[in-house]
């Protein structure tokens, strides 16, 4: 693949695209979003913004690794440590978050090379709730609390409140499983601020603001490790395969897998989702053309994105 070709027909339709919907002035309200997920390279000059669900365990491994704080060799078994205090602590004092400079001026303006990997948001969307929320039963019992208990305390509690009384009442021991459906309803509430300010649950355009930073290179996440050569060849890094033991129990495509999940939801739902969606779907058709109405197929809808 021509990499520096693939850039500028991106940053062509990237500027187009910025010059018609410019979606930045109403994501200004989520400033630490945009700044939190910045991280500089200064040795190498390369920004990386990393949108979870789209690899970013991987990829600030990477980085991290390129500024000598983590072995190349001993990156898998970093994984484990990725979100730990004491590593963030060491970025840090690194300066590898852009925090500061993101909040002071416009990363548009900063000349390193900037990165970052994209991902279809409807896949991303069902990436979120099976990692999250699928992923295990809600549980009262505080010993066996498991990871997002609180997100699904909060969709049950909402859209349930006379059975959520129920099992309150019983000692809330009944684990509760939290469907799809109960999934996107909560999600496609804007008042509710619980997912509204989780990095999970929130668009692209808000944490990465491309019209705002103007990105060298987007990496499309069904090419993970093609793509991310882009930034490995840019950090010197070694690491062959970033992806090396995703997905391994997975016996469905992807396609396979969203069909499956949006077969669930009725008609006026898969409505509303794509009339949230719709600048973000828009985004990525806009560097991805390949993949342009692709949410007809995979909602089953034959439906123009409402824009």
């Amino acid at each position: 693949m021509d990499y520096d070709k693939v850039s500028l027909f991106q940053n062509a339709a990237v500027d187009d695209y910025c010059s018609r919907y410019d979606p930045t002035p109403s994501h200004t309200s989520h400033p630490l979003a945009y700044s939190r997920h910045n991280l500089l390279d200064h040795t190498h000059r390369v920004l990386l913004c990393f949108l979870p669900k789209v690899g970013c365990t991987n990829l600030k491994l990477l980085f991290f690794a390129s500024q000598g704080l983590i072995p190349y060799s001993e990156l898998e078994k970093a994984r484990d440590l990725i979100n730990q205090e004491k590593l963030m602590a060491v970025v840090h004092r690194n300066n590898l978050q852009g925090n500061r400079i993101s909040l002071r001026e416009d990363l548009r303006s900063l000349d390193y090379f900037k990165y970052v990997m994209v991902r279809n948001p409807l896949e991303r969307l069902v990436s979120a709730y099976r990692s999250k929320i699928e992923r295990y039963n809600l549980t009262g019992v505080l010993k066996d609390t498991p990871h997002y208990n609180w997100a699904r305390r909060e969709i049950f509690k909402h859209l349930h409140p006379v059975q959520y009384r129920l099992w309150a009442k019983e000692g809330m021991s009944r684990p509760v499983k939290i469907s799809f459906g109960d999934f996107i309803t909560y999600w496609l509430q804007p008042d509710l601020i619980e997912f509204k300010y989780d990095d999970h649950f929130m668009s692209f355009l808000h944490i990465c603001q491309p019209c705002r930073t103007r990105f060298d290179f987007y990496g499309n996440f069904r090419h993970f490790t093609r793509d991310a050569r882009v930034l490995i060849d840019k950090v010197g890094g070694s690491y062959s395969d970033l992806r090396q033991g995703y997905y391994s129990d997975d016996t469905l495509s992807t396609d396979e897998r969203m069909k499956l999940y949006y077969s669930t939801l009725p008609q006026s739902q898969k409505t509303d989702v794509i009339r949230k969606m719709a600048l973000e779907l828009e985004f990525h058709y806009t560097i991805f053309p390949e993949e342009r109405d692709s949410h007809k197929q995979i909602l089953g809808i034959d439906a123009e994105l409402p824009l």
